[in-house]
């Protein structure tokens, strides 16, 4: 049924063995009954995971790259639940051998509990939680068949469509061609991010499944039920024509994933330079099988949405670093643009998963002592973050506001274990540190590792305020640059943005992995980082060595793992990039200071 993205991060301490967790359910019991009783233990396990390993050279420190991350995602059905950290020694996970820590999202933005220290006395710590229809981003999948075109016309359908402007889709009639992707198989993850202009009650979109071989007694045309007068944005236009045989083989195009209209919004500032505030964005999120699909922007204006009335943008991404088109401008003139693009067995990321075992009710055997005399923090309070603003005017593009609408597809539940690669001093110390807006650094594979994925950063930021980041990247050195070709940032796509909260110089800001595109890494091979804040609080490392120039600076290495290495870049004192003179405003060498999360890629 319904249910709502679930994810924990665990950053472990020395004492990894000691170290387990579970995600209970609580059915027809008040959590306020739970939590007075102390009675956590009566639940269904709908997750767990641990114990881990005990590490031997592990330094105390909050840095070094002997630190280790656990990702576990699944999808919770609406009701009661704890989040159970258990540790065996009783000392928690932080601060005596190590600095462990761990946190708790649910969907659409909404904060558990921030990832930060897991300091506790006791057999466990407790977080209770409720998941309500409110948290609900992904639906059951649907079978529908939206449309069926002819010669030239698109027949008109108009879908029901939620609270958050995203339809779920109408069935037509018993014939209708199941959508393939709603069986449970492989797929393929998508992402759609569009900052819509002034005009967002203009604007909506559709992500089309193609459909053929299915013959139709009419003679190419099939009504999908009694007709219905359809805004000019909701039609569907025809895109071949059907053989003038009494049984053609018709097209037809199944809705994977469709949004809007959005918001008029009155006193927008027309200009993307200035300002900020006016803007929102939605990211919409699915896994498509494999196929033939279109992505369809419609303006009922017929002008696009850039750049009359404010610079809208949108952009469509695939698995695996695949961009199908880079957020940039929406700029067409005619009621819609049209994206085709295919979906390969190349595409593949997810692949179907068995729903964790719901486990007996009442004790688990193998459990931890009861934790009733154990301390419990009541986190039921969320930070709803579905909607921040920043200025656009800092930013390559008008800044994406993370909206979550909700989804088709099967829910998937997976638990992953990252290693890391910290720059950072293991002392502590600040020697040689300086500030910036952003750094560009190079990362490179050994040619004898197995293939990998950076899959997160943390960032050392000179700041405990909230702040407004960005990460991009391109293969390839951030030098690769000449007179034919000056232009630093051509290249470079973004991975990662939104808003952090700092932690201050001592210590990491990660991001949060969920918002934070994998990058691909085959032996041997380099890629090149853009990381920048809006303001001048990123902490980077001075080189300290005499005799080299910057442009030597691309072999000199700052840090690096058997598998993995980190070279010296340049900071860069002003913000956005392509606002930055190479000559003035860059600060040569210069490192990166954070901890890369990296993992061995999936086979």
């Amino acid at each position: 049924g319904p249910c709502a993205s679930f994810s924990m991060h665990l950053i472990p301490d020395q004492f990894g063995n000691e170290t387990s967790w579970k995600v209970r359910r609580y059915d027809g019991v008040e959590m306020s009954t739970i939590i007075e009783s102390h009675q956590f233990q009566k639940g269904t396990i709908v997750l767990q995971g641990g114990p881990y390993l005990y590490k031997k050279e592990f330094e105390r420190d909050a840095t070094g790259s002997h630190y280790e991350m656990i990702h576990a995602t699944t999808c919770l059905e609406v009701g009661s639940y704890t989040f159970i950290l258990y540790d065996a020694k009783g000392d928690g996970i932080c601060c005596n051998y190590g600095r462990g820590e761990y946190g708790i999202n649910l969907s659409k933005g909404r904060v558990i509990r921030p990832l930060s220290s897991g300091k506790f006395s006791g057999a466990g710590e407790v977080t209770p939680f409720e998941v309500t229809t409110a948290d609900i981003d992904v639906l059951p999948a649907l079978s529908t068949v939206t449309a069926i075109t002819d010669q030239a016309t698109g027949v008109a359908v108009e879908d029901s469509t939620g609270d958050d402007g995203v339809a779920v889709g109408t069935p037509d009639d018993s014939s209708q061609t199941p959508n393939t992707g709603s069986n449970g198989e492989s797929c393929a993850s998508f992402s759609m991010h569009l900052v819509p202009d002034q005009f967002g009650n203009e604007t909506s979109w559709k992500v089309l499944q193609k459909v053929e071989g299915i013959p139709l007694e009419d003679g190419g045309r099939r009504e999908l039920g009694p007709a219905t007068p359809i805004p000019e944005t909701r039609f569907l236009r025809a895109i071949s024509s059907i053989s003038n045989s009494r049984r053609a083989q018709a097209q037809q195009w199944t809705v994977a994933l469709e949004g809007g209209p959005y918001s008029y919004r009155e006193g927008f500032d027309s200009d993307a330079s200035t300002g900020g505030t006016h803007y929102n964005a939605i990211v919409a999120k699915t896994c498509l099988p494999v196929g033939t699909y279109k992505f369809i922007m419609y303006d009922a204006g017929g002008n696009g949405i850039c750049c009359f009335y404010g610079r809208g943008e949108y952009g469509i991404n695939l698995s695996k670093g695949r961009v199908i088109r880079p957020l940039s401008s929406g700029e067409f003139m005619g009621v819609d643009e049209v994206t085709p693009f295919e979906v390969t067995a190349a595409d593949i990321d997810i692949r179907p998963v068995s729903r964790p075992s719901t486990g007996a009710v009442g004790n688990d055997p193998n459990d931890p002592p009861d934790l009733s005399s154990s301390s419990h923090s009541g986190h039921t309070s969320a930070l709803d973050t579905i909607v921040n603003h920043v200025n656009p005017s800092e930013t390559f593009n008008p800044p994406q506001i993370w909206s979550s609408p909700a989804t088709n597809g099967p829910p998937a539940t997976s638990v992953k274990s990252l290693m890391s690669l910290a720059t950072l001093s293991g002392d502590g110390s600040t020697n040689g540190h300086g500030k910036s807006y952003g750094i560009l650094f190079d990362v490179e594979t050994s040619p004898s590792a197995s293939p990998l994925v950076i899959a997160g950063m943390g960032l050392n930021l000179d700041t405990k305020s909230e702040t407004h980041y960005e990460i991009w990247t391109k293969a390839g050195s951030w030098q690769d640059v000449n007179s034919a070709n000056p232009d630093y940032k051509n290249g470079f796509r973004q991975v990662s943005h939104g808003r952090i909260t700092g932690k201050g110089s001592s210590d990491f800001t990660e991001i949060a992995l969920n918002d934070f595109q994998d990058v691909d890494f085959p032996p041997g091979h380099r890629q090149a980082f853009y990381v920048t804040l809006s303001d001048n609080n990123l902490v980077f490392q001075n080189y300290e060595e005499e005799g080299i120039s910057r442009h030597d600076m691309v072999n000199e290495v700052q840090l690096g793992k058997d598998e993995v290495k980190v070279y010296y870049g340049a900071a860069v004192r002003a913000y956005p990039l392509d606002a930055a003179d190479p000559v003035t405003d860059f600060w040569n060498n210069a490192g990166f200071l954070g901890r890369l999360w990296y993992k061995k890629h999936d086979r």
